[in-house]
C-alpha cells in the first residue's frame, strides 16, 4: 500500500471513529437532514460491535450515521 493509500485509509478510519463517539455521545438530532449521503460505499469503522458499513451520512462536518444503505 502506498504512502498515499495509506493516509487517506487512516483518516477516514479516524473520521469514522470520531463521529462513533460523537453518535454515541448525542449529537445528532432527530430529523434534521443531512447534507450529504454516502451509499454503496465500503467503510470500515473501527468498532468491534459494528466493523464495516455501507453508507454514512453527515451533517455540517459531522458524521450524523454510519451503517447500511437500508438504514
Amino acid at each position: 500500500m502506498n504512502v498515499t493509500r495509506r493516509t487517506a485509509l487512516l483518516s477516514t478510519s479516524a473520521a469514522i471513529g470520531t463521529f462513533l463517539a460523537s453518535a454515541k455521545a448525542g449529537i445528532a438530532q432527530a430529523g434534521d437532514p443531512a447534507d450529504i449521503v454516502l451509499t454503496n460505499a465500503r467503510i470500515t469503522t473501527m468498532d468491534a460491535a459494528r466493523p464495516e458499513a455501507t453508507a454514512l451520512a453527515a451533517r455540517d462536518g459531522v458524521f450524523i450515521a454510519v451503517g447500511s444503505h437500508e438504514d
